[in-house]
């Protein structure tokens, strides 16, 4: 019944992705969860925590929209690892983040990956796929962010008086990553 023409698209891939518990095993042995809980899409900025101000939640089919690509259904997947499958879904973000993904083509990360280094952050790697959250609220997520590739000058940075009084005091009013790294356009 999830075929007929009086449920819109975006409902069909809701009531299909809440419910599936099943994952998909990619080409090289690794997998990955088909399901999508609501529940954390509407808490993300994209969801309904975030209404107002003329802005409408996202719906699956916002950023889901190439109907070639995300037809049910679905075709299999051309990727090898997860990590693959995160780079193809790069472009979703990009089509309404044109400006911060400008900036981010002249990052090191790009930069990284241009050259061949696939584990240089993407999209999702810092801010998710349908759990993002604000990414400098509360602003420790900055440097816990930053820390899940760069872990070792993480530890550096919370044994620092910066990340002593950020973390241990609950001082937000000190230096993180960003602040002297940049965003999306990090220098090398």
């Amino acid at each position: 019944h999830i075929d007929a023409p009086i449920y819109p698209a975006d409902v069909r891939c809701r009531n299909c992705h809440m419910l599936l518990q099943n994952r998909v095993v990619l080409d090289g042995g690794e997998s990955f969860s088909l399901h999508v809980d609501p529940a954390v899409q509407a808490a993300s900025v994209h969801g309904e925590s975030m209404t107002g101000d003329g802005y409408t939640p996202l719906r699956c089919t916002s950023c889901h929209r190439d109907t070639e690509r995300y037809a049910f259904p679905h075709q299999p997947l051309t990727v090898d690892d997860r990590r693959g499958l995160t780079l193809a879904m790069d472009d979703l973000c990009q089509e309404c983040h044109a400006e911060i993904a400008a900036l981010d083509h002249d990052g090191v990360h790009q930069v990284a990956r241009d050259n061949g280094e696939m584990a240089a952050a993407s999209c999702a790697d810092c801010h998710g796929s349908h759990d993002i959250q604000s990414p400098n609220e509360p602003r420790e997520r900055i440097s816990d962010t930053c820390g899940e590739c760069h872990s070792t000058i993480n530890e550096q940075y919370v044994g620092s008086v910066h990340g002593a009084a950020l973390l241990g005091e609950d001082n937000p009013d000190v230096p993180v990553c960003i602040d002297c790294h940049g965003v999306h356009n990090i220098a090398p």
